[in-house]
């Protein structure tokens, strides 16, 4: 039955209790060795555990870092704010809309022109797939052009959006 079930056949000569000598046991043997291989992956794949297991949550890291920060002078404070945001464009963008930075008009261009590479960065093999979009990035770079114009900027305004327009699509 079992070589009913699994569709395979023992090669032998026609004789019964005889095989074939052409590497007829051998043959046979690699074919079921290969045949469990495949049955045992199909299965492990069709496998799902029947319980869902929640990740534990990490616990809020808020009133630990508030203790941490308690504990430091105003210009350690002041040293780490501004070093944060060095390493990471994105912290610097929320802390700029935070505290309402002011922002000359070349340092402006200059922040559109990287929020416009941020905001229109993508993996070239994902783009058949619904990929991430940087919304702050965007939302920055709107606020900006807005703040261009409303400095009388028109001309920079007017190339970082044709820009933007020329990276999107």
């Amino acid at each position: 039955r079992d070589t009913q079930r699994n569709s395979l056949r023992i090669p032998s000569s026609g004789c019964p209790g005889t095989i074939r000598k052409n590497g007829g046991l051998e043959a046979w043997t690699r074919q079921l060795q290969w045949q469990w291989q495949w049955q045992w992956q199909w299965n492990m794949s069709k496998r799902s555990s029947k319980k869902a297991v929640k990740p534990p949550q990490a616990p809020d890291p808020g009133p630990r870092l508030r203790k941490a920060l308690a504990r430091r002078t105003k210009g350690e404070l002041i040293d780490a704010l501004v070093e944060c945001p060095r390493a990471d464009r994105a912290a610097l963008r929320r802390l700029a809309a935070h505290f309402e930075l002011e922002t000359p008009p070349k340092e402006l261009i200059v922040a559109t022109r990287q929020a416009i590479a941020d905001a229109t960065a993508f993996d070239e093999r994902a783009i058949n797939y619904n990929f991430s979009c940087d919304y702050e990035a965007y939302d920055r770079v709107q606020k900006n052009l807005r703040r261009l114009i409303e400095l009388g900027q028109l001309r920079p305004a007017m190339e970082l959006s044709l820009e933007l327009m020329a990276q999107g699509s």
